[in-house]
C-alpha cells in the first residue's frame, strides 16, 4: 500500500513515438520539396527563355544552325533548305521558329543568313499557313523574292502543307513558283475581307459614353459605338475592291491564267489540293521529298544535305517539359512566352485569319 502522501511519477511511454510523427509528417515534406524543385525549374526556365529570346534578337551576325534530316548525305557540302513558313502572316517581331507565326522581322533576319551561306544551293518553302495581314504578306513576297535573286534561283519551290490560304499565296504568286501540294492539304481562301464591329446598343445597355474630339470630318470613321455612314462604307468598300483586284492580278501573272478564270475561283473558298491542281492554282500533288528533289535539279546538285533550321529550346523544353506545365499552374501567356522559346502549333488546329482578309 502507499503511504498517503508519496509521489507517483507517471513516465509516457514514448517509443515509437518519433518514427510515427515521422511517418505523418513525410507527406508534407515530399510536397515541399517537390514545390521548391518546381519553383526552380521554372525560374530557370524563364531565365533561359529570355537568353534565348535576348540571344536571337542580338545575333544578327550569327550563322543560322540546321538539323539534317534523315535518308541524306550527311557528308555531302551542298544543302537544300526546307524554310518553314507556318502560322498566321504578321509584320510584328517574333522570337520562335516554328508554329507560332510568320513575322517579318524574323524572315528578314533568316533570309540574310541564308543569302550569306554558301553550302545553301536551293530553298524549299513550305507554307502551313492561313494568310494574314495584306502589307505583311506583299512584303514576304518581296522578301522571298530577294532571296531568290541572291541565289540565282529562277524558280521558287513551295510546299504547300495542311493549309496555304489567302495571305500565303499572295506571297507565293508574286514570284516564279511551282507548287507542290499535300494529298490531304488545302489552298484558296482568294479574296479580301473586313469587319466593322458595332457596339452602339451595348453601350446603350450599360451606360457607356464617349465624347469624339476630332479635327477632320471622317477622323473618326469605323468608330464601333457609332453606326458607319454609307459614304464610309463605300470607302471602305473601295479599298476592299482594290486590294482584290490586285490579289487577281498577281495571282493571274504568278499562276499564267486568264484573269476571268482567276475571278471565278476567287471566292474566298478553300479547294482540296487534287482540286487544286485541275484549277491551276498548284502544280501537282505529292510528297516534301518530291519538293527537295525538284529543288536540287533546278541547281544542277546530285550530293546534298536536306537540312531545316534548327529550333531554339528553353531548359524547360531541354528537360522534356513543354507548356503544358505552364498552363497547369495558370501562368499568363508572357510568362509561358519566356518559359518556351519555341511554341509549337497542333496537327490539324486551323488558326485564325486576319480581320482584312
Amino acid at each position: 500500500m502507499y503511504e498517503q502522501n508519496q509521489k507517483i511519477t507517471v513516465k509516457p511511454e514514448l517509443k515509437g513515438f518519433f518514427a510515427v510523427y515521422l511517418l505523418s509528417a513525410i507527406p508534407g515534406i515530399i510536397s515541399s520539396f517537390l514545390w521548391m524543385i518546381l519553383l526552380i525549374v521554372i525560374v530557370f526556365g524563364a531565365i533561359a527563355g529570355l537568353g534565348n529570346a535576348n540571344k536571337q534578337s542580338s545575333a544578327g551576325n550569327t550563322p543560322l544552325s540546321y538539323t539534317i534530316t534523315a535518308g541524306q548525305d550527311k557528308s555531302a557540302d551542298n544543302k537544300i533548305l526546307i524554310y518553314d513558313l507556318s502560322g498566321a502572316i504578321s509584320s510584328g517581331i517574333g522570337t520562335s521558329n516554328v508554329g507560332d507565326g510568320i513575322y517579318l522581322d524574323k524572315v528578314t533576319s533568316d533570309f540574310k543568313k541564308i543569302k550569306e551561306d554558301k553550302t545553301i544551293k536551293n530553298v524549299v518553302f513550305r507554307f502551313n499557313s492561313p494568310g494574314g495581314e495584306v502589307y505583311a504578306s506583299q512584303m514576304l513576297g518581296d522578301q522571298i523574292r530577294g532571296l531568290m535573286q541572291a541565289k540565282g534561283i529562277a524558280t521558287g519551290v513551295f510546299y504547300f502543307d495542311q493549309i496555304a490560304a489567302s495571305g500565303a499565296l499572295l506571297a507565293t504568286y508574286k514570284v516564279p513558283n511551282y507548287i507542290i501540294g499535300n494529298l490531304y492539304g488545302e489552298t484558296g481562301s482568294i479574296g479580301v475581307r473586313m469587319s466593322l464591329p458595332n457596339f452602339e446598343k451595348l453601350a446603350d445597355n450599360i451606360g457607356y459614353k464617349e465624347t469624339v474630339i476630332k479635327a477632320g470630318e471622317n477622323k473618326d470613321i469605323g468608330n464601333p459605338l457609332r453606326q458607319t455612314k454609307p459614304e464610309e462604307l463605300a470607302y471602305f468598300q473601295k479599298m476592299v475592291d482594290r486590294t482584290y483586284d490586285d490579289f487577281i492580278n498577281i495571282v493571274a501573272l504568278g499562276r499564267k491564267m486568264d484573269v476571268p478564270k482567276v475571278k471565278a475561283l476567287a471566292n474566298g473558298f478553300v479547294y482540296f489540293n487534287n482540286d487544286a491542281v485541275t484549277s491551276g492554282l498548284i502544280d501537282k500533288v505529292g510528297t516534301m521529298e518530291e519538293a527537295v528533289t525538284k529543288a536540287s535539279l533546278d541547281v544542277n546538285v546530285a550530293n546534298y544535305q536536306t537540312v531545316k533550321v534548327e529550333s531554339v529550346k528553353s531548359l524547360l523544353q531541354n528537360l522534356g517539359v513543354e507548356s503544358n506545365l505552364g498552363n497547369m499552374l495558370g501562368l499568363s501567356n508572357q510568362a509561358l512566352d519566356k518559359i518556351n522559346s519555341t511554341a509549337k502549333t497542333k496537327s490539324g488546329v486551323m488558326y485564325g485569319l486576319d480581320e482584312r482578309y
